[in-house]
């Protein structure tokens, strides 16, 4: 295939760039994409300790990391159709915890600025 025709090919949500890959089409994750709870929970089960350690990692703080991570496994729930199997779940999945943990703490960092007193001067280093 010269580089003119492969850059004309579009992949569909059927393709997958990496052929003979099982992990990209695991029926657990097909199942719970189309609304099979019990599957969503094997998949929950299978992927919290990676969303937690992930979480950890970027807070240091194990009360934060675990704010993040049942954050992050309710965003699995509504994001979940997103996923394109374009990559390995794994990989997709510590985006979707890492973008949590940026929005928890830009969250965190709003509430912080709102928590001064009314007529007390914010410091220039808290803001």
């Amino acid at each position: 295939m010269t580089d003119s025709n492969r850059a004309k090919r579009q992949y569909t949500d059927q393709d997958t760039p990496f052929p003979g890959r099982p992990e990209f089409e695991d029926p657990v994750i097909r199942a719970a994409i189309a609304g099979d709870r019990q599957a969503f929970a094997t998949l929950f089960d299978r992927h919290y300790d990676l969303i937690y350690r992930i979480a950890l990692q970027y807070t240091r703080n194990q009360p934060d990391a675990e704010d993040i991570a049942q954050e992050t496994c309710v965003k699995l729930a509504r994001k979940l159709h997103s996923y394109r199997f374009k990559s390995k779940f794994t990989t997709w999945l510590y985006r979707l915890t890492l973008n949590t943990a940026k929005d928890w703490q830009r969250k965190a960092c709003h509430k912080y600025e709102k928590s001064w007193p009314e007529g007390f001067d914010v410091p220039a280093a808290a803001t």
